[in-house]
């Protein structure tokens, strides 16, 4: 039962928040449901918490409910502090419950209320084998991901050093005239630049962002003019929700963000020479959507959408890991830094692909940016910090 529906349980059953029809309902529930007060005391569990932590209601109530999460390296009074500033849920994933010589793998939601006593509601989801299982096939991918990493990086960096050595040498036998000299150094210094570009690009930016006030459609409108003037060949659709409100952002990293994304589908379009290429650049606002741990009642969604012949399979798994391209001359690094500068903003992208063995076949990409309306950089960074996946 999700937290709404908790919610509007206890609401219904006032002035007796904690009265008897209200507990029968709550043990009813096969999800876990803690109920806490304004220190973070423990008023009620339910039977499936009973169940999910084999003991029962009397051991608990009264305990504080931070004392179950004493092996997480997480301040959870903190995290509520500022979700009840804030008026927001958030969630944490995969984090270890103790009771005594026992303990649980949990997902738990956490949502403030004005039900005195009740100030939270923690909704438990028990973490079973399988999801064990499958965290131990996450970790062999990501071993084998970093294995990739770390050849795509070699493969990158042997040609800009084959050339400084190949003109080191050079310069150290004193063959050559002067203009021969100036010619080796010129190399070297243009073959060390690249080698310093491409680690600039893998660290990402450590400058603040420049956070204004702007309506969105501003930087998507200029976008669409460089495109329109150098891709005439693209047909470009502009679906906007016009009541989206300004929001906070660095437009010129949001512009970066628009762009390596949109020349990307250009040129996935071009170079399978799709017929009649079309992109799609679409606003909307979407509601009670979870980034980063924290779960916000509104967030700004962009919509890229093109119809080419979608990203090949063997890619969708690590795309947004940098040196990963399916062209010969791309570097891979310009998703991996879009990805990176919308975390900055509390926000993520995803997206879906169509292939053409699918049904109907019509192929294509859809990339989907989200950022936070209600943006506070600072809350979103320091709960991504503490999210554990």
């Amino acid at each position: 039962m999700p937290i709404r529906s908790v919610r509007k349980m206890f609401e219904a059953s006032r002035p007796s928040v904690m009265g008897a029809e209200a507990m029968h309902l709550l043990d009813h529930m096969l999800t876990g449901v803690i109920l806490v007060d304004k220190d973070l005391n423990i008023l009620k569990i339910n039977s499936a918490v009973e169940v999910l932590l084999q003991l029962s209601e009397r051991r608990l109530l009264g305990s504080a409910i931070v004392n179950l999460f004493n092996g997480s390296d997480f301040d959870l009074g903190a995290m509520c502090e500022r979700s009840k500033r804030n008026v927001q849920s958030f969630a944490q994933r995969n984090l270890r419950i103790s009771v005594g010589q026992r303990s649980t793998l949990v997902d738990f939601t956490a949502t403030p209320v004005d039900l005195a006593p009740v100030e939270f509601i923690f909704e438990l989801h028990a973490k079973d084998r399988q999801s064990k299982i499958l965290r131990e096939e996450m970790i062999a991918k990501q071993h084998k991901l970093t294995r990739q990493l770390i050849r795509g990086v070699a493969h990158e960096i042997k040609n800009p050093l084959a050339g400084i050595r190949g003109a080191a040498q050079l310069l150290l036998r004193g063959s050559g005239t002067t203009d021969d000299v100036s010619e080796f150094a010129e190399v070297i210094i243009t073959e060390s630049d690249r080698l310093k570009t491409l680690a600039d690009s893998m660290l990402g930016s450590n400058k603040p962002l420049k956070l204004e006030r702007i309506n969105i459609h501003e930087p998507i409108e200029h976008i669409h003019k460089l495109l329109k003037a150098q891709h005439q060949q693209i047909e470009l659709v502009r679906d906007y929700d016009l009541s989206i409100p300004e929001i906070e952002m660095d437009k010129n990293r949001i512009i970066q963000v628009l762009l390596n994304i949109c020349i990307n589908a250009i040129n996935a379009m071009v170079e399978s020479e799709t017929s009649e290429p079309v992109l799609k650049l679409k606003t909307r606002i979407k509601h009670h959507v979870t980034a980063h741990g924290q779960v916000h009642r509104q967030m700004l969604c962009i919509n890229i959408e093109d119809n080419g012949p979608g990203i090949p399979k063997k890619l969708c798994d690590t795309l947004f890991y940098p040196m990963v391209t399916g062209r010969a001359q791309g570097s891979g690094l310009g998703l991996s830094i879009a990805q990176d500068l919308i975390f900055q903003h509390g926000g993520y992208i995803e997206f879906n692909t169509r292939h053409a063995s699918s049904k109907p076949k019509n192929t294509g990409t859809e990339f989907t940016i989200y950022l936070p309306t209600d943006q506070q950089s600072d809350s979103n960074q320091s709960l991504s910090n503490t999210e554990q996946s």
